[in-house]
C-alpha cells in the first residue's frame, strides 16, 4: 500500500475543490442571485389554479415514488396543496400513491391509472417521464397530467426522446431552456410547490435538503444553495420549520443536536428508505409520518417503528454480504440470488461496488409466479455510466432505468447468462487501480483549527463535491490499552488527541494487524462532531498504514 498525492501542484483546498467541481472557488462560492428558470413550472402552476377553479372538489392525486426522494418528492406536493388550500379558503380532494415496491414496482403504472377517477388531476413526482403508456391511458380517461421528473428519458431509434402525451412537463433533462438540470425530484416538487402558492415554504425546503443529499444528486450550483439553507432552516430555534414528523423522527433517532449533511445521507436517509425495502407498502408509512400535523399524537410511534425497520435492514444486509460475495467469479459482477429480498439487492450491489470498484448488478426473483422475471438493480464507479452502458444493450432488458451511478432492470430468467456476457462487453475494460491510496492535500496537526475554518466555506460536501482527502501523520499517546481507545462493538477505534480527536471505523483489525503502532500514517476526512451545542474537530480515517 502506497499513499500518493493526487495533484501535487494544488495546495490549497480553494484549489482542490476548483479542480473537483470544474468551476473556479469565487463562482462555486457565490450566492444565487435567484432560482434558475426551469421550463414547464409556471405552465404547471396555471394548470393546476385553473383545474381547482373550475371544480375544487375534483380529485388531484399526486403519485410518487417509494425511495427518499420519492417520498421526500410526494410530502412536499401535498403540504404545498395544503397551504394553498388554506390560503384559497377551498376544501381540496388531495390523494397520495405511491408505488408497492414488491408487488407494483417502479413509477406510474396502468395499475395506479385504472385507480384515479375520470376527469381529475395526475401530478407525478420523481417519476412519469418513461411512463408513455400510462400517460395515454390517462389522458384517454380524460385525466389532467403534470409529470416532474429528473430522471432521463427514453431515447428513440433517431436518438429523440420518447417523451409520454403530457399536459405539461417538468423535467431539466429534456429542455434546452431550463437553466439548472441536476435537481433530484423532491427539489423540482420544492420549485413546484413554491412557485404554486407563491412563497417560500420552510418546512418543504428541508425535505427537498434532504433528498438532495440521499438522492446524491450533485451538490453544485443551486443544489448547493438549496442544501445550505434546508440544513440553516433544521439547525434553527430548536426545529422551528421542521415538519412535525420530521421533528419526531429526529428525537426518536438522537438527532436533536446540530445536524449535517451526513446526517442526512447516513441516518435519516436509510431510515426512510429502510421501510419500503423490507414491506412492500412500507414507503406509505413514511409518507404517513411526513404528513402528520403539528398535534398528531401518532408521529413518536410512526417515528420509533420506522427506526425498528432500519435497524432490521441493516441486519438482513449483513447477513447476504458474504454469501453474495463468494459468488463472484468476474467483473463486472453480474449475480443471481433469490435469496435476497428485492428491496435490498440495491444496497447489496452498492457494497460489491465498494469492495471490488468495479459495477455491479444483483438479481433476484420478482416473487410473481404467473409471469416470472429476474428484478436486478446496478451501481457503478465514476469512470462508467451505467445508464448508458444499460442503453446498449437494451433489447435484452423487459425493462429498465436510472442514472450514470445506480439503476433498476428486469430481464428474463433465460437471458440471464446472455445479460451477463452483453453487460461485460458494453462496460468494456475495467480502469486499472494499483495498491495505492491517493489523497489530496498533506495535512500538519497545528493547521487543523484554520484548515477547517476553510473547510466550513466549502461545505456541504458530498456528489459533485467530495469530501477533502487529507493524509496526516502523527504520533499519539503511548499506553494506551484496547479498552480505552475501542468504540462501539470493538471494531472501531478513536484516540483523543489535544485539539482534536481521531476515529477509525472498523478499522481496529488493521490497527492491530499493524501492531498497535504510536506513530500513525493516515489519510482521511476533517469533520465537526456536536454535542450539546458544542462541537469539535474529529479526523476520520479512511485507511491507515
Amino acid at each position: 500500500m502506497v499513499f500518493k498525492k493526487k495533484n501535487p501542484r494544488l495546495n490549497s483546498i480553494s484549489r482542490v475543490v476548483e479542480e473537483n467541481v470544474g468551476i473556479p472557488s469565487d463562482i462555486f462560492l457565490a450566492t444565487e442571485p435567484q432560482e434558475p428558470f426551469i421550463e414547464g413550472i409556471a405552465e404547471a402552476v396555471k394548470i393546476i389554479l385553473q383545474f381547482i377553479d373550475n371544480d375544487p372538489t375534483r380529485q388531484i392525486t399526486i403519485v410518487g415514488d417509494y425511495d427518499s426522494d420519492g417520498i421526500n418528492a410526494t410530502a412536499i406536493m401535498y403540504w404545498s396543496l395544503m397551504t394553498l388550500q388554506r390560503d384559497l379558503h377551498v376544501k381540496l380532494n388531495v390523494v397520495t400513491r405511491l408505488p408497492r415496491r414488491l408487488s407494483e414496482g417502479y413509477g406510474l403504472s396502468e395499475k395506479i391509472i385504472n385507480e384515479i377517477p375520470e376527469g381529475s388531476l395526475l401530478i407525478t413526482v420523481d417519476n412519469g417521464i418513461a411512463a408513455k403508456t400510462a400517460v395515454e391511458k390517462a389522458k384517454n380517461k380524460g385525466i389532467t397530467v403534470i409529470i416532474t421528473d429528473h430522471h432521463l428519458p427514453s431515447v428513440t431509434e433517431t436518438g429523440e426522446y420518447d417523451l409520454p402525451g403530457a399536459d405539461v412537463i417538468v423535467d431539466p433533462h429534456v429542455d434546452n431552456k431550463s437553466e439548472f438540470a441536476d435537481y433530484c425530484g423532491a427539489a423540482l416538487a420544492y420549485r413546484l410547490g413554491k412557485a404554486l402558492v407563491n412563497k417560500e415554504l420552510k418546512p418543504l425546503l428541508v425535505l427537498a435538503a434532504i433528498a438532495t443529499v440521499t438522492d446524491i444528486v450533485p451538490l453544485v450550483g443551486d443544489n448547493r444553495r438549496l442544501l445550505k439553507r434546508g440544513l440553516d432552516l433544521i439547525n434553527e430555534a430548536s426545529g422551528k420549520f421542521n415538519p412535525p414528523g420530521l421533528q419526531a423522527l429526529l428525537k426518536e433517532a438522537n438527532l436533536s443536536d446540530h445536524i449535517t449533511e451526513d446526517d442526512f445521507g447516513f441516518t435519516i436517509g436509510p431510515i426512510f428508505n429502510a421501510a419500503g425495502r423490507l414491506i412492500d407498502d412500507g414507503a406509505s408509512h413514511v409518507l404517513d409520518l411526513l404528513k402528520c400535523s403539528k398535534n398528531d399524537a401518532t408521529a413518536p410511534e410512526r417515528a420509533v417503528k420506522l427506526i425498528e425497520a432500519n435497524s432490521m435492514r441493516k441486519l438482513v444486509v449483513k447477513q447476504c454480504i458474504p454469501r453474495t460475495e463468494a459468488q463472484v467469479r468476474d467483473f463486472p459482477i453480474v449475480i443471481y440470488d433469490p435469496s435476497i429480498g428485492e428491496g435490498i439487492i440495491g444496497i447489496v450491489a452498492g457494497n460489491l461496488v465498494e469492495k471490488y470498484n468495479c459495477p455491479a448488478i444483483v438479481f433476484t426473483d420478482s416473487g410473481k409466479i404467473e409471469k416470472p422475471i429476474l428484478k436486478g438493480s446496478a451501481r457503478s464507479i465514476p469512470e462508467i455510466h451505467l445508464k448508458h452502458t444499460l442503453d446498449t444493450i437494451s433489447d435484452l432488458m423487459i425493462g429498465y432505468g436510472g442514472h450514470a451511478g445506480a439503476a433498476g432492470l428486469s430481464i428474463q430468467p433465460e437471458n440471464l447468462e446472455k445479460f451477463r456476457t452483453a453487460f461485460t462487453k458494453a462496460v468494456g475494460p475495467l480502469p486499472e487501480h494499483a495498491d495505492t491510496e491517493w489523497y489530496d492535500l498533506d495535512l500538519k496537526e497545528e493547521d487543523i483549527p484554520n484548515v477547517m475554518s476553510e473547510l466550513r466555506k466549502f461545505a456541504p460536501f458530498g456528489e459533485g463535491n467530495p469530501k477533502i482527502r487529507f493524509h496526516l501523520e502523527c504520533d499519539i499517546p503511548e499506553n494506551l490499552n484496547e479498552d480505552q481507545i475501542k468504540m462501539g462493538d470493538g471494531s472501531h477505534f478513536k484516540f483523543w488527541m489535544k485539539t482534536y480527536s481521531i476515529v477509525g471505523f472498523g478499522l481496529m483489525p488493521r490497527y492491530k494487524e499493524l501492531g498497535c503502532p504510536t506513530h500513525l500514517n493516515m489519510i482521511g476526512t476533517l469533520t465537526e462532531s456536536w454535542f450539546n451545542g458544542s462541537s469539535s474537530v474529529k479526523y476520520q480515517v479512511e485507511n491507515i498504514m
